[in-house]
């Protein structure tokens, strides 16, 4: 975060990613700016440009979104359901996203990545690889393929959101966005403000859920999967 007398600033500096991929981001962050979305804006430079290369890493700007982050426990009824809401308007506008974003976390890339590192694990870990055998074996017969799919954040936590009282003014972090299935997306962020002090919370999950299907129900499909 850069303070300056114009205001604060993000300053992004990407040394993973290729060239493409951030050009992918940058384009993917500038659209959804353009349909409403209340997202970072990449800033242009005086040449017009959105980034820059230095040192080997891509470097961007954007104007800080004015909010604060709430912690997962603190999160209120009306906020878990504003969270629902907006990640269904980001499906909902991500659905006119022709461009293709590789998803790094589908399950079949996940699948290949674990044979790989299945090969290299201990003998005194085969508890745990007979665990993940059974799980990668179930996954590859039940997982949907046919489910609607579009623009999805990847990692929605409480960390990405930025509050001002009970709205949700802006999502950050869309460095995981991709193509994906949106019941995916529904459920890591189920994962990440519905588990909470040990335990799942139900009470969280149905005003998510409410806030989620006040714009975008979801269906019958996309129930039955959505315990994989």
């Amino acid at each position: 975060i850069l303070e300056t007398k114009r205001g604060r600033f993000i300053v992004s500096m990407e040394g993973v990613k290729s060239e493409n991929e951030v050009k992918h981001d940058i384009e993917l962050l500038l659209f959804l700016r353009r349909h409403g979305f209340q997202c970072l804006q990449p800033l242009k430079s005086r040449g017009g440009q959105h980034y820059f290369q230095a040192d080997g890493r891509f470097i961007s700007a954007s104007r800080n979104i004015d909010g604060s982050e709430v912690p997962v426990g603190q999160l209120t009824p009306t906020q878990l359901s504003a969270v629902g809401h907006v990640l269904a308007d980001l499906h909902l506008i991500g659905r006119g996203y022709k461009k293709g974003v590789e998803n790094r976390f589908s399950f079949p890339r996940v699948a290949i990545l674990y044979q790989e590192v299945r090969k290299n694990l201990p003998p005194h870990l085969k508890t745990i690889v007979r665990v993940l055998d059974d799980e990668v074996t179930y996954l590859e017969g039940y997982l949907d393929n046919n489910l609607p799919k579009g623009i999805i954040h990847g990692n929605l936590s409480w960390e990405s959101m930025k509050f001002k009282g009970s709205r949700l003014v802006g999502i950050m972090n869309f460095d995981t966005a991709c193509r994906g299935k949106f019941i995916c997306d529904l459920a890591t962020t189920v994962n990440a403000v519905c588990y909470h002090d040990g335990r799942y919370r139900l009470k969280r999950f149905e005003e998510l859920i409410l806030g989620y299907e006040s714009l975008r129900p979801l269906s019958l499909p996309e129930w039955d999967s959505f315990p994989n």
